[in-house]
């Protein structure tokens, strides 16, 4: 409905548009149709435009003359009455004035009546053939049927429109189409009418689908797909197994070959054709996060090791506090396209709190779906050599299982505007078992994002951990608690938050409790603003005295993930007056 109070300005160098009288879909449309808008108003800067956007850059940075505005405001009452006829307003009151105050800056302004809106008082919709029944077409056909005597929206008319021939082909109706689609509309009477008549055609079913490659045993690709011959034909599902057989790595490429001219009976064959990837790839990065300092890595991965789909990696990872070498060798099971056994070793040199540790790791685990979370039960064996400080060495054997479960959900993995993420994990080791220390230990860790408007996000996070043990100087480093850090409490460095020893060394805690709290204003495509504030504490007995920062950041939105810079202040450590923080990774 019309807004006659409500206006909109867009501020273009030495151009402004106001728009009077509209709310804000219309208005939004409108300012699409309006030349002297889209002609004059900058492009946002970007960092990853390229040539293109240069290119429209330089276009709408022209130097605008006196005569060049007077003839796109010429085009304003037009456009402007175009762009509210799809909400139904076909006699619309538009008034405009274009003033230039001053040398080479123009302000155009628009106001807008609509008048009222056209009435869709006929609504007629026939759906002819063995797919009327079909559920996804009845509930369709009364959403559109719902709305006669109802405010006339091209929009919805045109989606549902596309929507219905969408549903029918969805299940194996490929030549469904209208044999008559019109919407007549009579201005003076402010009414419409919808006529609709729609063939569904037959059914179409999947005749053998097959998967044309030569490196991986039929059984095993098979196992991607329950596509079975007889099933009704479904464009959707082939899309998903091409996106399936894509994502294994080992393959290239895979194309879909499908002609219902080759159909027998309603039946199409489809053929996909993969071709094959190369058995390695190989792998070099260098990065920076606060936490970690520079840092480089390199690997290489194996996509195929035997025509049974096994794959191996081994990685390698240099910083200031953090050194490792890693082997991983997996098997699929089960739903093949992300089950799987590992079989995996490794050993690494890094800081922890105020420990210098090295430690040697073979283990195996188990990848699956657990009901609603991803689930990893593990089995580790575990040689640390740790020093706290000026202490003598010491050295420590554990041998643990355990479980991990993770659940998320989010609305856009790009960029979360509603979504949240829960993670558990349970391990411990026993002395009966081969463990030098007896050890429990258990972690609970949630993160939401809920947008605010268009442009706010709230994001939250918590986490909760705890050790137990009899033992704990037999405890290595690796299985103690900190806090602080980029992902932990801002404004304290990396595992800062922990007990200490009577010398003043770091040696982590047997609890840990942290939260945050973040505000997200987004000002552009790709640039938002941040404040935030965290709490958290490492302790040997239930957290009280919770450690406190806060601060401000800036985040992009960048091809490879959010990268954040943030500057945060510790409220409770007089020795420091901020410090910097340089993340990239998801929000979840």
């Amino acid at each position: 409905m019309a807004l006659g109070a409500t206006s909109a300005v867009a501020a273009s160098g030495s151009v402004s548009v106001r728009i009077a009288g509209l709310d804000a879909p219309i208005k939004a449309n409108a300012l699409a149709f309006l030349s002297i808008y889209q002609e004059t108003r900058p492009v946002g800067f970007t960092l990853f435009g390229g040539a293109e956007a240069a290119a429209e850059k330089a276009k709408r940075d022209k130097v605008f003359t006196t005569l060049r505005i007077e003839r796109l405001h010429a085009l304003a009452q037009g456009e402007i009455e175009q762009a509210v006829q799809p909400f139904g307003y076909y006699s619309p009151t538009v008034t405009g004035a274009l003033e230039n105050p001053e040398p080479k800056r123009w302000e155009a302004s628009y106001s807008v009546v609509l008048g009222p809106r056209t009435q869709l008082d006929k609504i007629d919709i026939e759906v002819v053939g063995e797919g009327q029944q079909l559920p996804a077409v009845v509930k369709r056909v009364a959403l559109v049927q719902a709305q006669e005597a109802q405010g006339l929206d091209h929009a919805f008319y045109d989606a549902n429109k596309s929507a219905l021939l969408t549903d029918l082909a969805s299940a194996g109706y490929l030549d469904a189409r209208y044999t008559k689609a019109v919407l007549r509309v009579n201005p003076e009477l402010q009414t419409a009418a919808l006529q609709w008549r729609l063939e569904t055609g037959a059914r179409y079913y999947f005749g053998p689908v097959v998967v044309a490659q030569d490196v991986l045993r039929e059984s095993f690709v098979a196992r991607y797909h329950n596509i079975m011959p007889g099933e009704p034909f479904s464009t959707a599902r082939l899309v998903d197994l091409q996106i399936r057989l894509n994502d294994t790595n080992y393959f290239n490429a895979v194309n879909l070959e499908v002609d219902r001219e080759d159909a027998v009976d309603y039946r199409i064959p489809v053929t996909l054709r993969a071709e094959p990837a190369k058995r390695r790839r190989y792998t070099a990065g260098v990065g920076f996060g606060t936490d970690t300092g520079p840092r480089i890595s390199a690997g290489i991965e194996a996509r195929r090791v035997n025509s049974r789909g096994h794959k191996y990696r081994l990685q390698t990872r240099f910083s200031a506090i953090l050194s490792e070498l890693q082997g991983e060798y997996q098997i699929p099971i089960k739903e093949v396209a992300k089950d799987r056994v590992l079989i995996y070793a490794g050993g690494q040199q890094r800081e922890v709190g105020d420990a210098d540790t090295t430690t040697f790791l073979v283990g195996v685990a188990r990848e699956d779906d657990w009901g609603p979370f991803r689930r990893r039960l593990f089995f580790n064996l575990e040689r640390e050599q740790f020093e706290i400080g000026d202490a003598s060495q010491q050295q420590s054997t554990l041998v643990y299982p355990g479980i991990n479960l993770a659940y998320d959900r989010v609305d856009n993995p790009k960029f979360v505007r509603r979504g949240y993420s829960v993670a558990m994990q349970l391990h411990g080791g026993l002395e009966s078992l081969g463990s030098e220390v007896d050890f429990t230990a258990v972690g609970l860790s949630g993160r939401g994002v809920l947008g605010l408007g268009s442009r706010w996000r709230l994001i939250t996070a918590a986490e909760a951990a705890w050790v137990d043990t009899d033992n704990f100087a037999a405890l290595p480093p690796s299985q103690r608690l900190y806090a602080g850090g980029d992902r932990s409490v801002r404004g304290y460095g990396f595992q800062d938050i922990s007990p200490q020893n009577a010398a003043g060394d770091d040696i982590g805690g047997q609890y840990l409790a942290s939260a945050s709290v973040e505000l997200d204003y987004q000002i552009g495509d790709s640039w938002l603003v941040a404040a935030f504030a965290d709490a958290g504490e490492a302790s040997q007995d239930r957290p009280q005295d919770f450690k406190l920062g806060v601060g401000v950041g800036v985040r992009f939105r960048s091809p490879v993930g959010m990268i954040r810079f943030d500057v945060a202040h510790p409220l409770d450590d007089p020795d420091n007056n901020f410090r910097i923080h340089v993340s990239i990774g998801p929000d979840l």
